[in-house]
């Protein structure tokens, strides 16, 4: 059974999580009815990776626990035996949400910090010493490509942690925003060839209608069915474990690569950007 992963999601105080969860089914399904045709059952899961700013993962579990499920007109939520996951469900739809966070280290590179909600501040540690924490919090470390971030001193820092990290075990992620005429870079296939692991994910940006790209980059696995008490430990456990690794999407063209890019860095400058 396919498992189809997000590996970067953000959910912005102004995005509708209905649109969002819409948008996330419709891209999953058009990803299972092309590569997994034949496939009957499947499992959806939104990994997300929330900024210093935000917490709408405890915001959806508190109201999914005042309102008995009812948050939203078209999705509801259900809570899991876990602390870190909980299900959108719609009629016969449903997806997995998976807190996590989104760090940034004193090199100004973004770390991921998946299954693990446990926030550190911007800028205080360095890579090594933030990977360390992650892992010591029990989140999954992912060291996220992001647009001119990896080159340069930068790309010394990420290629001398890669040789000789501070943990056991960490993973590399590519996302949807790099543009199509974006070779792979080279750091994510030297480290994906050394062993590494790589997920990726969409990385919906702070600007309007991009949480509607939620689900259309990712990662397949196959295995049995997620459990309805403990999805996101069998998940963590099978992503350490799995052997094959199955990308699946699409990224942004070039007019909506410059496009984005423009609307990012402005909200920058205005002090807007919420991540």
């Amino acid at each position: 059974m396919p498992i189809l992963i997000d590996g970067h999601i953000h959910i912005h105080p102004s995005v509708n999580i209905d649109i969002l969860l819409d948008a996330a089914w419709q891209n999953f399904t058009s990803v299972i009815t092309q590569l997994f045709p034949e496939s009957t059952s499947y499992s959806y899961v939104l990994l997300l990776a929330e900024g210093k700013k935000n917490n709408i993962f405890q915001e959806i579990c508190h109201l999914a626990k005042i309102s008995s499920g009812n948050t939203s007109q078209t999705w509801h939520f259900e809570r899991t035996a876990e602390d870190n996951s909980i299900f959108a469900i719609q009629e016969e739809k449903k997806i997995l949400l998976v807190a996590g966070r989104q760090l940034i280290s004193s090199e100004k590179l973004e770390l991921l910090s998946l299954f693990s909600p446990q926030l550190f501040p911007d800028y205080e540690y360095s890579l090594n010493e933030l990977a360390s924490r992650v892992t010591r919090d029990g989140g999954l470390p992912v060291l996220a490509w992001g647009v001119g971030k990896w080159l340069g001193y930068r790309g010394k820092v990420i290629q001398s942690f890669i040789n000789q990290p501070s943990v056991s075990l960490f993973f590399v992620g590519d996302n949807g925003n790099r543009p199509v005429f974006w070779p792979y870079p080279k750091l994510l296939a030297s480290s994906e060839k050394n062993g590494i692991p790589s997920i990726a994910g969409s990385d919906p940006l702070p600007i309007v209608k991009h949480e509607q790209r939620a689900g259309s980059y990712g990662t397949a696995v196959k295995s049995n069915i997620l459990s309805v008490n403990h999805p996101a430990a069998e998940l963590r456990q099978l992503l350490i474990s799995t052997k094959e690794f199955i990308p699946f999407g699409k990224r942004v063209g070039y007019i909506q690569f410059f496009k984005d890019q423009v609307l990012v860095n402005l909200q920058k400058r205005l002090g807007s950007d919420r991540r």
